[in-house]
């Protein structure tokens, strides 16, 4: 069990306090002799990690002689699936998905941390550069802000079963009715964070054309974090 000190950064929303004990699973690359640099760790996309994931830490273990997590999993995940007709279940879910990334921080033991994210990953993270000093570094792939937009909206396979069942079970007609009702219980958006992310290093990767992360909530993201187009 690993003890985390400090505050919870959303018990001001949830008055939660961190668990005292909390099971993560992560994958461990190590190479055998580790650079100075700072340990990264990766979350994954929706489904969970993948081969595009393990080549990335595959990379940066063997390239740049990196310590690299994959936060694969973790003790309590699953809150929507769980709870698909309970509006505010995103926020649950970001909370426990944030205990899991910092009990895997407290974990490498390191000053400072980078993290990388994909997709859902992605916005994880930028949660994260947004409520942590120890991760001052960050890489987003087609991350996004406005998560009552996102969630209404976007075309994501889960995201579109749950929509079809909240819209048949709690009765919303619309894509704007049930946007609205969501803005009422999912508090915890990156997009609340913007002074924060703004001090830190962050490369973004934006898709034009997305429909999962729309890419208009992709661009609202991208406005916090002093962007430099390449």
């Amino acid at each position: 069990a690993i003890t985390i000190e400090g505050k919870e950064p959303f018990s001001e929303l949830y008055g939660r306090s961190w668990p005292k004990k909390r099971k993560v699973f992560l994958v461990e690359y190590k190479p055998i002799k580790a650079s100075s640099l700072k340990p990264l760790v990766i979350l994954p996309p929706t489904g969970g990690t993948n081969v595009l994931d393990r080549s990335y830490a595959g990379y940066f273990c063997r390239a740049l002689k990196k310590t690299t997590l994959i936060l694969s999993d973790w003790e309590g995940s699953g809150v929507v699936g769980k709870n698909p007709l309970q509006l505010d279940a995103h926020d649950l879910d970001a909370i426990r998905s944030h205990w899991a990334l910092k009990h895997s921080i407290v974990y490498l033991k390191a000053p400072k941390v980078q993290i990388f994210g994909t997709s859902v990953g992605g916005i994880r993270a930028a949660l994260a550069l947004g409520v942590e000093e120890s991760i001052d570094e960050g890489i987003l792939i087609v991350a996004g802000g406005g998560m009552p937009e996102i969630i209404a909206k976007s075309t994501e396979e889960n995201l579109t079963e749950l929509r079809k069942l909240r819209f048949k079970t709690l009765g919303f007609e619309t894509i704007e009715e049930y946007q609205r009702h969501l803005q009422k219980k999912v508090k915890i958006d990156p997009l609340k964070f913007g002074e924060e992310l703004s001090k830190k290093r962050i490369l973004m990767v934006l898709a034009t054309e997305d429909t999962t992360v729309p890419t208009a909530n992709q661009s609202n993201l991208i406005e916090l974090v002093n962007p430099v187009e390449l």
